[in-house]
């Protein structure tokens, strides 16, 4: 009898901790926009880095040898707004082809989490060219003066895209930046 109650103790406590466990379904974000003219955008298209991109005409193209690309407002004293899309050829961006989005940014880059730069989604947040994707914003405490970026992680076949989205929390920058997520083509 008492092995019996002792059982059923345990078992309802095993219950407790799968279901506490047992992570919420998210929704991927599509990229929503309110329509913004980009008619008279430019667009920029690398085969080596393996994306096309629109973005608007004062903004300014970097290329960084063996990082990736920044697209910076060029008006701007601060060079913000901004995206910036990175593949470098290193091995955490190198991802098998059957990895998973989430375990792969986890294992790779836990550390953002770790060090309070963000939490990292339990599944696909985000989808962007029609392929899901992680997307973690990163703010610093109130106390610290620096702004913040939104990092998105996609997967294409076995390359990790980085995407940056600058000052992100600006509500005015929301709109551009999901535009600009909108017509991002992976190739």
């Amino acid at each position: 009898m008492i092995s019996a109650v002792g059982y059923g103790i345990w078992k309802m406590n095993q219950d407790k901790k799968i279901s506490s466990k047992t992570p919420e379904l998210v929704t991927p974000q599509k990229v929503q926009t309110q329509e913004i003219d980009t008619s008279d955008w430019k667009t920029y298209r690398n085969e080596e880095y393996g994306f096309e991109m629109k973005y608007p005409k004062e903004w300014k193209v970097t290329e960084v040898p063996e990082f990736g690309v920044l697209f910076e407002d060029e008006y701007s004293e601060e060079k913000w707004p901004g995206v910036d899309i990175s593949s470098p050829n290193m091995a955490s961006y190198r991802p098998p082809e059957e990895a998973e989005i989430v375990e792969w940014v986890k294992k790779e880059f836990g550390y953002l989490e770790e060090r309070g730069y963000g939490r990292i989604p339990i599944a696909p947040n985000i989808e962007v060219d029609g392929t899901l994707g992680v997307k973690i914003q990163s703010c610093p405490p109130p106390t610290i003066e620096a702004r913040c970026i939104d990092i998105i992680f996609i997967k294409k076949r076995n390359k990790l895209f980085e995407i940056q989205l600058n000052d992100s929390d600006k509500k005015e920058l929301e709109n551009l930046y999901n535009q600009i997520l909108s017509l991002l083509k992976f190739l």
